[in-house]
Order: structure tokens, then C-alpha cells, then sequence
């Protein structure tokens, strides 16, 4: 990936987590700009419907899925045209995405680099922490680290149907503290992972709407 497009990373880990909305189906729209050409896709049902002038095919289906499916056509993806919030994924972002999908594996695992203490602004942890607020019951604990560098959140016990919720709740927050450095949201139980306990700040999330809230200028708490 280019330096300029590095600070997509996030979005592209929340993409890969949504549920979207192709119009046209099989035969999928099809946007040809200056800048290369996009498949369209919304991650909303209302701006699907804002889109189309009637009735449309469309498919559903795991932004992991259509990412996968772009890998190597020179195709990017077009999410929510039209919206406020419109996006422009390009070819060599996607590449790169399936890159790190492949690296992953298919069997789940996630393989880690070299694990370091997370270094961000104060900022970020508040927006972090608001966050956090917002998924009771939709996760059960996380860890904050810098893997080869880059800053990641491990979330575990996210189910699969809340995945996006959760992926949109932390790129917002992302957003919303001007953190400009790549940032890694990957769905993952690292409980076992040798070495973690000493690079990550373990954060356990509350699982009831009642749990108390930490004031927003505090980093999550250490284990």
C-alpha cells in the first residue's frame, strides 16, 4: 500500500467484518472513475434503497467474501456512494487486504510479529474506552498491543452476526480521536498466545449496560 492510503487500514479491517449489500447480484454495478474501477456496495439496507431508483438484485454477503473474490482483477470496492460517509477502497488496497486475509489463514489462526506495549495518545484511549462502553454483551475481553508496529486490538468472544457492529463501533472511535497511524482490529482469542502478558494491555468489557463506566481520561486498566 502506498503512505497515503496506510491510514485506511482500519477501515479495510472493518470492511472485511460487514455484511454488504451488492446491487446488480451476480452481475454486480460496476463505478468507472479517473482513479479505476469499483464495485459498489453498501453496508445499509436505507442506502441501498437511496441508490437504486426501484427494485434491485443485489447479493449479501461477508465484506471478507468480496474482497476475497476482487483478489487479483484490479478491481476496488465503492461502499455507501452517495452517503456523507462514501468510500473509495482501490485495487492496490484490496490487494493488500487479501494479503493479510491469506496470511491469516483459512483455518482462523492469527499469526502474530513481534509484540510490543501500545503506544497511542491519550485521545485514543479515551475514545477506546467509549467505545468499550458500547459493547456489553457483544464481547468479552480485548487486547491492546503493537504487533510489528502496528497498533491492534484483539477482540475475543464477538459473535460472528455482531462482528460488524462491533468493527464500526472501534473505526469510529478511531476516527473520532484523530489517530492517523495504521490501526488493527482482528477478532481473535489470544489468551494463549506466549508473550502477550507482557506487550498488551488486557481489557475486560463489561457485560451488563449497568457496569460501572471509567472516566474517559483513563487508559483501560492493566492485568
Amino acid at each position: 500500500m502506498s503512505e497515503a492510503s496506510k491510514t485506511e487500514r482500519q477501515y479495510l479491517h472493518a470492511l472485511t467484518a460487514s455484511e454488504l449489500l451488492v446491487p446488480g447480484g451476480e452481475t454486480p454495478e460496476v463505478l468507472d472513475t479517473s482513479e479505476g474501477r469499483f464495485v459498489i456496495a453498501f453496508d445499509r439496507e436505507e442506502l441501498l434503497a437511496d441508490h437504486a431508483s426501484g427494485p434491485v438484485e443485489r447479493a449479501i454477503l461477508p465484506g471478507r467474501v468480496l474482497v476475497k473474490a476482487l483478489a487479483g482483477q484490479g478491481v476496488g470496492i465503492a461502499l455507501n456512494m452517495g452517503d456523507r460517509n462514501e468510500r473509495l477502497f482501490d485495487a492496490e488496497s484490496i490487494a493488500w487486504l487479501n494479503d493479510v486475509l491469506d496470511a491469516d489463514g483459512e483455518d482462523g489462526e492469527t499469526r502474530l510479529g513481534i509484540l510490543t506495549p501500545p503506544r497511542a495518545s491519550p485521545e485514543f484511549f479515551a475514545a477506546l474506552d467509549e467505545a468499550l462502553g458500547r459493547l456489553p454483551g457483544l464481547a468479552k475481553r480485548a487486547w491492546l498491543f503493537r504487533n510489528d508496529d502496528v497498533l491492534t486490538l484483539a477482540v475475543a468472544g464477538v459473535d460472528a452476526r455482531a462482528e460488524s457492529a462491533v468493527a464500526r463501533a472501534f473505526s469510529d472511535a478511531v476516527n473520532i480521536s484523530g489517530w492517523e497511524e495504521s490501526f488493527s482490529l482482528i477478532f481473535a482469542d489470544l489468551s494463549a498466545q506466549n508473550g502477550l502478558e507482557k506487550a498488551a494491555i488486557r481489557i475486560d468489557i463489561p457485560q451488563e449496560d449497568t457496569a460501572p463506566q471509567k472516566p474517559a481520561n483513563q487508559p483501560p486498566r492493566l492485568r
